[in-house]
């Protein structure tokens, strides 16, 4: 496989999420790889930001759609209250692998759908047009520090502890 590259499939029936969660879904949702390589990512992007990073740019790409959604600590695509994605990252050797699910036609019923329509692959070329000239992470981090106050309202998963996000800082 030359890098970098991305995959997009039609179904997923064992995707990888945080905690050794499965994402599951349905053929019309969401469901890329990116494959991208170290040396090309921003100088100032430290490694233990890179969900943030290339999740808050799929945030960039939906707001550009119109899409209403934002990204809650640190990985998850939210519209509202309700979790309809989210981006895993994995850095090994000089290669970033990124995935990213997103529920575009259907949803289980504790999770949300996308207030837009796209197709995927409409969404990852999209997406891909970001990676023609990253930001560099002080950028999209002065950017998401506004929007970290959403989190707030939440628990998030430390390890195997729960963490009330209104006491973050």
């Amino acid at each position: 496989m030359e890098i970098p590259c991305a995959v997009i499939a039609e179904m997923q029936t064992d995707g990888v999420g945080s905690r050794g969660n499965r994402w599951l879904a349905s053929p019309g949702n969401f469901f890329a790889s990116v494959a991208w390589p170290v040396s090309r990512l921003p100088k100032d992007l430290p490694p233990a930001a890179l969900s943030i990073y290339f999740g808050y740019l799929m945030k960039m790409t939906l707001f550009e759609t119109g899409s209403k959604v934002w990204l809650k600590w640190p990985n998850d695509f939210y519209l509202r209250d309700r979790k309809v994605g989210g981006c895993i990252t994995r850095k090994k050797g000089g290669v970033v692998m990124v995935g990213i699910g997103l529920n575009l036609v259907s949803a289980p019923p504790e999770f949300g759908v996308l207030d837009i329509r796209i197709t995927p692959m409409e969404l990852l070329e999209r997406y891909l047009r970001h990676f023609e000239t990253l930001p560099a992470w002080k950028q999209i981090f002065s950017n998401y520090r506004i929007e970290f106050e959403h989190s707030r309202k939440f628990d998030v998963h430390h390890g195997n502890e729960r963490i009330k996000m209104e006491r973050a800082v």
